[in-house]
């Protein structure tokens, strides 16, 4: 008898020890999930980016899709996932007449800030059939987002220039 009280209290007692922990066990606090805001705004921007062969005036509209998003982990800074679209931007060359397409989409991670600036370097393409490929080359689009508290979108301006960083051909 001595071998089962002692086999039934090593089986109770293992018992306890497996689902003590179970019964005493509080729960940690819920995690407050990120707070999303989505806000999306269409600018105009215009410029004229200058140099060989021709100067080309641009203008056109870019779409920029905000998602601000708060850190509850951490507690770090919110941020906000850019995504910009030049939907139409065009120029026609000063001499040649030739169209041209301003050509980019990009999609940034900034910090979430009352009003920011972004300066993007874009692709100027030819209208196919009308220019060799070999007068492709780049601008810069700088835009300003403005911000409210809650990371929407409130207001944009946006302006082309030369791009300082394209060699001098």
């Amino acid at each position: 008898m001595k071998t089962r009280r002692s086999l039934l209290s090593t089986l109770i007692l293992l018992l306890l020890v497996a689902v003590g922990p179970v019964w005493g066990q509080t729960l940690a606090p819920a995690v407050p999930a990120p707070v999303v805001t989505k806000s999306t705004l269409v600018i105009v921007i215009q410029g004229t980016v200058n140099g060989p062969p021709e100067s080309v005036p641009f203008s056109g509209k870019v779409q920029i899709k905000a998602t601000a998003v708060t850190d509850p982990d951490f507690g770090g800074q919110p941020s906000v996932h850019l995504a910009i679209d030049f939907l139409d931007v065009q120029g026609l060359g000063a001499t040649t007449r030739t169209k041209f397409f301003a050509v980019e989409e990009d999609e940034l991670m900034r910090r979430l800030v009352a009003s920011d600036r972004i300066d993007l370097v874009f692709t100027i393409v030819p209208d196919k059939g009308t220019v060799e490929l070999a007068t492709v080359r780049t601008g810069l689009a700088s835009l300003t987002l403005t911000f409210d508290g809650a990371g929407n979108l409130t207001a944009g301006t946006g302006s082309i220039t030369n791009n300082p960083f394209a060699p001098n051909l």
